[in-house]
């Protein structure tokens, strides 16, 4: 919706999403504001009684007006969806503030006494907000409260010919799976789905007001049915528990809006907010001497304000006596402990088998299991009759189950609370509720380079090779870069990002120039306040920060740990190896394992490997015949002019470019250095085999003779990686792509003095892959401005209109040599469209041509066969993940 109009709104981000609705930023055309627009969701459009209530109550709460309340404007309606505008408020959310810590009292009394006025002013108009939580506070810049959302609310006082409607209507909307409220901050009442008043917003008031002075939920737990069962059974822990200092009357006071029968809490919000003024009035007057009086851990009895100075005397005197006698049991504790110490929890090790119908997937250049922050839930990508998808299984039970909508998964990753997984698949970066099973696509993500979940609800990602980090919202939204590869240092790419604890920093792999293996990579920390990033382990990769004080990371299938300070985000000691045997791509730099925040340590064994691909020749009905080649790691393949010969690349520790005689079977090394040589492209007369080239820095394109005699020459270089395409017939013109930001140019070899190559396709998305039609005249490509990669031609030299060829997605494009017809592919497929280039461009429907066993391809001059190379998978992947309990305890 980016860019529309709606109504006099035009949109212009997208802020967020929830189980009610989307939230976009919007201006205002009539009186020029920006305002914050909530769509409906799609269940409650469809029905009309749920629909006009919700309206009717938005527009109740637009007659609130109070500085603490973000103000509703107006409901509308535009092409059948209805919205409501609301008042735009900038700052940051008191839960992002709390991923920081526990606010300061002072600070927390402040705010907690504004939550309680905004609330106190909805209450008198008989609306109760039923919502109220952290992510619905705003901190504005100036540091005051905005308590968001009230046109989620309910009205106490029905409004008149509405009747008994609202049973219906809230049943309707538990039916579709709407939420009426956020589970962790329900009052017990809402639980049960009982009728709520004014007392379940101080309820859940005073879960937010404890968190603000604790930084602890005081019912949260691993499960969301533990988490109820602890709002309807548990006593919340006392704030000294968590707190040094806490005066009497503010225990007293959170203690009571947390009551779990609504009759024994506060009636009214209003004498919450007047203990808090008075805890206020008091701090900041130095004459009453209760402000430094908070009470300790011993004094949980308290000692009632008001008493008798002498009463007061000889409680004190109890107090100390009591005091002395818990001192002496502790230091006789201390005594007893120092001679014995305490026996740590045992390691337990198990493994996870899998069924022969769903084994783990065996590629290992992507990692392919997580385990949630507290131990309790292990996600893993499996195969299932050759389709990828994610299966969850709880630590403690037999059976792991599928979870729909994430067909085609990989490298997934939990949540900071663990209710939710993201992955990549389809070329998107996707979530995926466990609790509702809802899912989302939050935004382009082909390269499923890694991703870690923020506290501050933002995932971090990597969206391309050598693209370097990214942003998005959790909820979707624009994505922004954060920081890229530095080529010009011999950066070629970041990968495998892990947000550290507190969000403010991020640690990540970085490729380099001189080696294609990330056994040789460096582990680099990115400061998210100040954009600076430095290397803090080099020779390692898919680092990830345990709480015992130390980054665990891998290196030729063996697991390291390094001592690492988390506030000066420095390495305090030498690496130590703690654990061998775990499968490793050293091409990709992904390690197969996981450990969660107390220890639980998750991987699959195996050996640090290569991918392995085989050459095979495919017909036109997509029977295979092997060639009688070695299965090593290849990196790309062209066929000459003539077909008799096969240029490929091949990666070790580094990457060369051979050439196969297809003929004779025999294979010459056309390049030697240490460097990355890779995607060979062949000349049109077949004597030059054009290549990407690192050896001078920066990847630059490079040309040999194919018989191998003389040395490579550079044709061009960029401070940008660049990738060659392919050659116009004539041979004079070579059109390559720019990685980052990723255009199509053109190389002329015409002409005498320097080389220029000119720009011929530049957009804001990404294009690769250009390949000249045979009569010299089109070139097509590959581009995601739809969102994924589809297949398009353009004229050359243009410039013109481009012609889309691919539907539903298409890479990889390649002519027929004689003409007639334009190869892609779509996934698993090989697809072909009849085309036309004289006198205009002309092309017809694709159809199959037959499901692909390979990944890269080209064709045979005559056009009868293809030549591909395919990944080897194995048998049947890893039978089993290994899991260690109490992993930190060695």
């Amino acid at each position: 919706m980016i860019g529309q109009t709606v109504s006099h709104y035009k949109i212009l981000e997208k802020l967020g999403e929830g189980g009610m609705g989307e939230v976009f930023l919007a201006q205002d055309t009539l009186l020029d504001r920006k305002v914050a627009l909530k769509f409906l969701p799609d269940f409650m459009q469809q029905d009309p009684t749920a629909r006009k209530r919700f309206l009717r109550e938005a527009k109740s709460a637009a007659a609130l007006d109070h500085p603490f309340i973000c103000k509703i404007y107006e409901t509308g309606e535009a092409e059948g969806k209805d919205f409501i505008s609301m008042e735009y408020v900038q700052g940051t959310t008191l839960k992002e503030k709390l991923a920081e810590g526990p606010l300061a009292l002072k600070g927390a009394l402040r705010k907690a006494a504004e939550i309680a006025e905004a609330l106190e002013a909805a209450h008198k108009h008989d609306i109760v907000h039923r919502d109220l939580k952290p992510s619905n506070i705003m901190l504005t810049p100036e540091g005051h409260v905005k308590v968001m959302d009230f046109g989620l609310a309910k009205r106490l006082v029905p409004v008149e010919g509405v009747g008994s409607q609202e049973q219906t209507i809230s049943a309707s909307l538990t039916k579709t799976g709407a939420t009426l409220g956020t589970l962790a901050y329900m009052s017990p009442e809402q639980l049960r789905g009982e009728d709520v008043d004014t007392r379940s917003d101080i309820f859940s008031f005073g879960v937010t007001l404890y968190e603000m002075l604790t930084g602890v939920h005081p019912f949260k737990k691993g499960t969301s049915l533990e988490t109820a069962n602890a709002i309807l059974n548990e006593v919340a822990a006392p704030l000294f528990r968590h707190m040094n200092e806490v005066p009497p009357v503010l225990q007293h006071t959170v203690r009571k809006m947390l009551a779990k029968e609504a009759d024994r809490r506060y009636q009214l919000v209003h004498d919450v907010g007047t203990n808090l003024q008075e805890l206020i009035n008091e701090m900041a007057d130095p004459s009453i001497q209760t402000k430094e009086a908070g009470i300790r851990p011993f004094e949980a009895t308290g000692v009632p304000m008001g008493k008798p100075a002498g009463e007061r005397s000889w409680r004190r005197a109890l107090l100390v006596g009591l005091l002395a006698l818990v001192v002496g049991t502790i230091a006789a504790g201390v005594a007893f402990w120092s001679l014995k110490r305490p026996t740590p929890h045992p390691l337990k090790k198990l493994a996870i088998t899998f069924p022969p119908t769903a084994p783990l997937a065996s590629s290992s250049s992507r990692p392919n299991l997580a385990i949630s922050p507290d131990g309790r839930r292990t996600v893993y990508s499996a195969n299932r009759d050759g389709t990828l998808q994610l299966y969850l299984r709880l630590i403690d039970q037999l059976e792991a189950t599928p979870i729909p909508g994430t067909e085609g998964a990989l490298a997934p990753f939990f949540s900071a609370d663990g209710e939710w997984v993201g992955f990549y698949a389809g070329g998107k970066l996707k979530k995926v509720s466990l609790r509702t099973g809802a899912s989302l696509t939050l935004c382009d993500g082909p390269a499923a380079w890694g991703a870690s979940w923020a506290p501050t609800d933002k995932i971090l990602f990597v969206p391309g090779a050598a693209m370097g980090i990214w942003q998005v919202s959790a909820g979707g939204g624009e994505r922004q870069v954060l920081v890229a590869p530095d080529f010009k240092k011999g950066e070629r790419s970041y990968r495998w990002p892990q947000v550290l604890p507190g969000g403010k920093a991020v640690l990540f792999t970085i490729g380099t120039t001189t080696s294609a293996s990330y056994d040789d990579a460096n582990i680099a920390v990115l400061s998210l306040e100040t954009g600076e990033h430095w290397i803090v382990v080099k020779g390692g990769s898919y680092a990830r920060y345990a709480t015992t004080g130390h980054l665990v990371y891998a290196r030729a299938g063996e697991l390291l740990a390094v001592p690492f300070d988390l506030k000066r985000l420095k390495i305090t000691g030498p690496p130590v190896s703690i654990l061998q045997g775990v499968m490793m791509n050293p091409r990709s730099g992904a390690a197969q394992f996981a450990f969660s925040a107390d220890g639980s340590l998750l991987y699959a064994p195996g050996e640090s490997k290569m991918d392995e691909h085989t050459l095979l020749w495919v017909d036109r009905q997509g029977k295979v015949q092997p060639l009688p080649f070695s299965r090593v790691n290849y990196g790309g393949l062209r066929l000459s002019p003539d077909g008799r010969r096969l240029a490929v690349s091949i990666a070790g520790p580094n990457s060369d470019v051979w050439v196969y005689d297809l003929v004779r079977g025999t294979s010459d090394r056309l390049t030697f250095d240490t460097a990355i040589d890779t995607l060979p492209v062949w000349s049109p007369d077949g004597k030059r085999v054009t290549f990407a080239s690192n050896r001078a820095g920066t990847m630059d394109i490079y040309w040999t003779s194919a018989d191998g005699s003389g040395s490579p020459v550079r044709l061009y270089g960029s401070e940008h990686p660049l990738f060659p395409g392919s050659w116009a017939p004539d041979g004079k013109v070579l059109a390559f792509w720019e990685a980052h930001p990723s255009d199509i140019w053109v190389l002329s070899l015409e002409g005498e003095g320097e080389r220029e190559a000119k720009l011929f396709l530049s957009t804001p998305f990404d294009e690769r892959e250009p390949r000249f039609s045979p009569d010299g005249r089109w070139i097509a490509y590959s581009s995601n401005e739809s969102g994924q990669f589809e297949v398009y031609v353009l004229p050359y030299p243009g410039p013109s209109e481009r012609t889309q060829i691919s539907v539903g997605g298409g890479e990889q494009p390649v002519w027929n040599p004689k003409g007639g017809e334009l190869f892609y592919r779509s996934g698993k497929k090989i697809m072909v469209v009849a085309i036309q280039t004289k006198p205009e461009l002309t092309a017809s429907k694709a159809r199959l041509l037959f499901e692909t066993p390979g990944l890269q391809y080209d064709i045979t001059p005559d056009s009868k066969r293809f030549v591909m190379l395919k990944r080897i998978e194995g048998d049947a992947g890893p039978t089993q993940i290994n899991v260690v309990l109490n992993w930190f305890e060695e």
